[in-house]
Parts: C-alpha cells; structure tokens; sequence
C-alpha cells in the first residue's frame, strides 16, 4: 500500500510503496510519480509527483512571454501569462493600436487585463508621444471598458468631457453660466480667472447723474461726473429684496466734475456724517456696518 514519503507537515510529500509491499521498481515509479500502480490514472492525486508538476503548470507564469499575432484579439487571451504585441495591432480592441506588453492575471471568476505601450521620449521611443499602461477587467461574461491616468498633454482643455463630471451623466460638465443658472437664486457666482483677476482691482462706475448705489457697486467706485447738482443715495436693505448689500461692504463716491455731490440715506437708512463732498477730486468711502446703517468717511461738508 502506498503511503506518505514523510510526514503530515512534510514540504512537497509524495506517494512511495510502502515497507512491507513487495513491490517491483515498475510498481515502485508507478505509485511515486502518479500515486497509484497504473500507468494511465484517471484522477491524480494531489500528493503525488504528477499532482505537484500539474499544479506547478496550471499556476506558473512564463518567463518567456508570449507573441501575439498582430490580428490576435486581446478579448480572447484569457489565460493568466505575459503577452508581447511586437507590432501594430490590426485589431480594434486594444486601448491604443501600439505595440507593447499584455499582462493577464485570471482567478477563475475576474479576468484582469494591464496593457503598457511603448512609449514616448521618457522611455525611449518614439512612437507614442506619451508611454501609458491601460488597465480593465472582464466580469459577469463582458469586459469593461479600458482605463489610464490622466497627465497634462492628455487634458486638452477644461471642456473635454472625458476629465469633467455633472450630476445628470458623467459626459456633462457644467459651463461657468450653467453653473450660475444652476445655483440661482442663491447669490453665488463661479468666476473665470480673468473675472477673479478683475475683482482683486478697484474699478469704477460712472455716473453723470443722481444715482442709487446698487449692489454691483460694492468694492468699487462710484464716480460722479455730474454737469449739475446730484445725490448719491444708500437704498434701504429691505428694499435690495434677495441681493442686499452685506454687512461690511464698502463703496467709495469720488467727484469727477466740480459740481456739487450730496450723499444721503435712503428714508429709513442713517448715513453716520452725511453731507457734500468737500471739492472737486475728492473721493470718501461708505461702509455699511449694520441692516439701514452706513458710515461716511473722508472730506465732507455737513448738511
């Protein structure tokens, strides 16, 4: 009877005659390669040498890669294994018709593909201008579709829809007046950079008449140009609806002419030091600190 060339825990046991079996050495190689006395087993067990050589072939991976015909499929290299693509591929299954090295790990249940090209000037090649390892993977009886990586020369601009995402798919992206749409009524505003840009410089509204500050006036100037006499007025918050000037806005008032300019509260609004400004060039600066309370601050005449 065979038994167990060592014991329980023994790396790489395997089946030999045992002592007290009067075996020949046909009988004795028999029993050590295929774990029984027969030379055509139908099942071969685990522990004998043909177990451990059919285990070691089913779970190896070649050393020697293998080549691809250029019309070969990459769908159907299923076996886990290295795989060159030495030319061009004619197939349109490939993530990019280049030549280059197929990794192929299969578990039974998940397929994983990894493709890496031959790559651009940072590999050493000229062929692609950027060397890239795409990667997927087949489940359910599909593959899904090929991924990579993102770098710079791949982002060709802020609207390719293959780098941005909405909420209704992920092929939408939101343009800056979408956005906007989209959020309105709350008074949020995406800018460009050109428009941040702007918004960090003082810039000026001209007006050639009595005017009421508006909320585009905020961290600007308001500047009167006026051929007659002419009021500046702070409205009131509640009458601003949704969009009132926040506490702690500033708008300055500079004298373009050399015609009187007057800034007055609104019914209902106390402008702290109201009054004329003092001559022409002169520029003074209002800041709301409270709902109907603003401040004036610079050369101003009393009235």
């Amino acid at each position: 009877m065979a038994e167990n060339i060592g014991g329980p825990s023994a790396p790489y046991n395997t089946q030999i005659p045992s002592i007290a079996d009067d075996a020949d050495i046909q009988t004795a190689f028999r029993l050590y390669h295929y774990g029984s006395n027969t030379s055509t087993p139908g099942e071969i067990p685990d522990d004998s040498i043909a177990g451990h050589l059919t285990d070691l072939e089913e779970t190896k991976i070649d050393i020697v890669p293998t080549v691809l015909a250029l019309d070969r499929n990459p769908d159907t290299v299923e076996t886990t294994g290295f795989y060159v693509q030495a030319g061009t591929p004619i197939s349109g299954n490939y993530p990019a018709l280049l030549s280059g090295l197929l990794t192929v790990v299969n578990n039974g249940a998940t397929i994983y593909q990894q493709y890496q090209v031959v790559g651009g000037s940072e590999s050493g090649g000229t062929i692609n201008p950027t060397n890239k390892i795409y990667w997927r993977h087949k489940t359910g009886g599909s593959w899904k579709t090929w991924r990579t990586y993102i770098d710079d020369a791949a982002f060709t601009s802020k609207g390719d829809n293959r780098y941005v995402q909405g909420i209704a798919n992920i092929s939408d992206y939101y343009t800056k007046a979408e956005a906007n749409a989209f959020l309105a009524p709350i008074p949020i505003t995406y800018l460009t950079i050109a428009e941040a840009d702007t918004r960090s410089l003082i810039t000026e509204n001209v007006q050639t008449a009595s005017y009421t500050l508006q909320l585009s006036d905020r961290n600007k100037v308001v500047a009167m140009n006026n051929a007659a006499a002419a009021v500046v007025t702070v409205p009131t918050h509640e009458s601003m609806g949704e969009n009132p000037f926040p506490i702690g806005s500033i708008v300055n008032v500079y004298a373009m002419s050399n015609q009187t300019i007057t800034i007055q509260g609104a019914s209902g609004v106390d402008v702290r030091n109201a009054g004329q400004l003092f001559e022409r060039y002169v520029e003074v600066s209002l800041r709301k600190r409270a709902n109907n309370e603003w401040v004036a601050s610079g050369n101003i005449i009393p009235v």
